[in-house]
């Protein structure tokens, strides 16, 4: 799965003076994978960018390696196995090689940049949480880690609760001595089981809780579950305790989708109540990006599949929406083809969190498709 530490680890590459290669590959299911062709015509539309002139013999001599070591590894190493988006990053100059593979599927892409092309796997991020989900009965448990369309069973509670016996001819009161002997197990169990969930907190840090189960069984456990867990569940589903993978897995995914919707809605409501306030909210790209400079970007905010090209600096790597010299050093600009990946590289870079809205007809698609929470004004 992948991480924060492994976009981390991307952002703080720089391979300068040298480029980074980037590949997203949409793998198939198909008999005869198509991807295998995909990964021949990116390839070669890409030969055209690495012929010009502004490119160094050892700059050029690095990306053709890479275009070798990506084509090499996608016809003779990868293997499917359920991988829906194959992603390699190479600079062979810098000996810089990653493998990342996702159960999402991702359009196919190559490209040859500066440093990594990491604007898809930050809306990955974005996009989904990391839920913890449980799966439980009153002598069973089953808990699942889900992100990003993926799913594990990390934990198989089983805990002894005697069943219910008919006493027959025996008074009331043995039965229902007998009714509370199990009411105790039971009540174990959950305990039991909400120790394991926490424990699997503690490692993994989850977004988000899903009780699955009875009505009965998930609205009496979650009152075992630790305050920080109890504060995280998303929503109460009903569920047979031995469930297939996949319907687990698709219970998860609605959730997290619907919720996905309402933090979207919320988070919009906030920025223009700001923004109209004249508070601590801005929208537009211009704005935007010279908040990004100062250092003044808390929350960026971006409307999903918004791209624009711009200018960066190549002194200061200030961001421009227009040609011209760079109005916070004078230095000379160049031509970035996505001036949106860049500012998010940067907000990244400085701490900032980052938030792709979906809804395709928000108030943020109307309002210049990028705004900002801001830390303070300038």
């Amino acid at each position: 799965m992948i991480t924060r530490e492994t976009l981390s680890d991307l952002l703080s590459f720089n391979p300068d003076p040298y480029l980074t290669t980037t590949l997203y590959l949409s793998i198939d299911s198909s008999p005869q994978p198509g991807y295998l062709i995909g990964i021949k015509d990116l390839i070669k539309k890409r030969k055209g960018e690495i012929n010009g002139p502004d490119l160094t013999v050892e700059a050029r001599k690095s990306v053709n390696s890479d275009l070798r070591k990506i084509r090499d590894f996608v016809e003779h190493t990868f293997e499917r196995n359920g991988v829906k988006t194959l992603i390699l990053i190479s600079c062979s100059a810098r000996k810089f090689w990653k493998v990342i593979t996702l159960n999402l599927a991702l359009q196919s892409s190559l490209v040859i940049g500066a440093r990594p092309h990491v604007r898809p796997l930050t809306l990955v991020l974005d996009e989904y949480h990391r839920f913890l989900t449980i799966l439980v009965e009153r002598s069973k448990a089953r808990l699942f880690e889900v992100y990003a369309g993926e799913i594990i069973e990390r934990s198989d509670v089983l805990d002894e609760v005697p069943g219910k016996v008919k006493m027959g001819g025996y008074a009331g009161y043995d039965e229902r001595r007998i009714e509370r002997h199990i009411e105790d197990h039971v009540r174990r169990h959950f305990k039991h089981v909400a120790d394991v969930a926490f424990d699997l907190f503690k490692r993994h840090s989850y977004d988000s809780i899903v009780l699955l189960g009875s009505e009965q069984n998930t609205h009496e456990f979650h009152h075992y579950l630790h305050n920080t867990l109890h504060d995280r569940i998303a929503s109460f589903e009903v569920e047979e305790i031995n469930a297939g993978t996949k319907a687990v897995l698709d219970h998860t995914m609605r959730i997290e989708h619907s919720l996905k919707n309402k933090l979207d809605l919320r988070l919009l409501e906030r920025l223009f109540n700001q923004v109209n306030s004249g508070g601590l909210g801005i929208v537009g790209l211009d704005s935007t990006i010279r908040a990004l400079q100062h250092g003044q970007v808390n929350f960026l905010v971006v409307q999903e599949g918004y791209t624009r090209d711009g200018y960066q600096c190549k002194d200061c790597l200030g961001l421009h929406a227009g040609n011209g010299s760079c109005e916070y050093c004078g230095g000379a600009t160049h031509v970035v083809n996505d001036i949106i990946e860049e500012a998010v590289r940067q907000a990244l870079t400085q701490g900032c969190q980052v938030r792709y809205i979906s809804l395709p007809e928000s108030q943020l698609s109307a309002a210049g498709k990028i705004g900002a929470m801001l830390r303070f004004r300038s």
